[in-house]
């Protein structure tokens, strides 16, 4: 089943939990697929969609944070009636991240729970050259070197010129982001970080503690910074237990 900002593959009636999920640069609601089979089924997963891919393709994506947030909070309103989780993976912890301030300040419902997931600290200087902008042959390149991109899209040129746009876009969003200084939040937040992570090490990952005022963990899987594919096995029973306080174990 698909709204025009979530996409929910198996969509409850009356959910325990939402789980909405927010994917990495250049990535897309696919990426949590399986995950409804392997979380408790009273948590409903709901993967974020942003403008410029799947079913929104032909929409302009965000450059911008700030530009972003009202209308992400928008759309995502009429589903935090109930209680709700946040899940963010590298951009997409900062994108959740500054979402969840951005309602704090509307007086808008916080989440019972922010995971964090291969993202360094708001706070945190940003490291590593600008890519967004630099010309298609640099930009390929950079792509390739990062290894964040499916190896069949970056083999495909035709494939590649369609979903350019979108990853530049994104890459944009990041590399333009610029923390401001705000109270903590009052929100537990669980941070996950992968063991070969050259760039979000223990350090980068434990800084989160200075943005809330709530339990905090931080937990190491094996991987580098896409350890959400490699390392999903290790990943998600550390999602599943951070949910078990909101729903019931799923039997198995």
């Amino acid at each position: 089943m698909t709204d025009r900002w979530l996409i929910r593959w198996q969509p409850r009636t009356e959910p325990a939990l939402r789980l909405i999920c927010f994917p990495y640069a250049g990535g897309g609601p696919a990426l949590f697929r399986t995950w409804p089979q392997a979380l408790p089924p009273q948590a409903e997963v709901c993967a974020v969609q942003l403008p410029g891919r799947g079913a929104r393709f032909t929409e302009p994506p965000f450059t911008s944070m700030d530009e972003l947030l009202p209308a992400l909070a928008d759309g995502l309103a009429p589903f935090l009636d109930r209680p709700y989780v946040t899940f963010g993976h590298s951009l997409g912890g900062i994108i959740s991240f500054e979402l969840v301030r951005f309602l704090r300040a509307k007086n808008l419902g916080q989440p019972e729970l922010m995971i964090i997931s291969g993202c360094r600290a708001a706070q945190a200087p940003r490291s590593g050259p600008r890519i967004h902008d630099l010309p298609t042959a640099e930009f390929r390149a950079e792509l390739r070197r990062i290894n964040g991109t499916p190896q069949e899209v970056l083999e495909d040129e035709g494939l590649l010129e369609v979903v350019e746009p979108m990853v530049r876009a994104d890459m944009a969003l990041g590399e333009r982001y610029l923390h401001l200084p705000e109270p903590p939040l009052d929100v537990p937040m669980s941070v996950v970080h992968g063991s070969a992570d050259a760039t979000v090490t223990r350090a980068a990952a434990e800084a989160w503690h200075e943005q809330t005022t709530g339990e905090f963990v931080v937990r190491e899987v094996p991987g580098d910074h896409f350890f959400i594919h490699d390392a999903e096995a290790d990943l998600l029973p550390l999602v599943r237990e951070s949910l078990r306080p909101w729903v019931l174990p799923s039997p198995r």
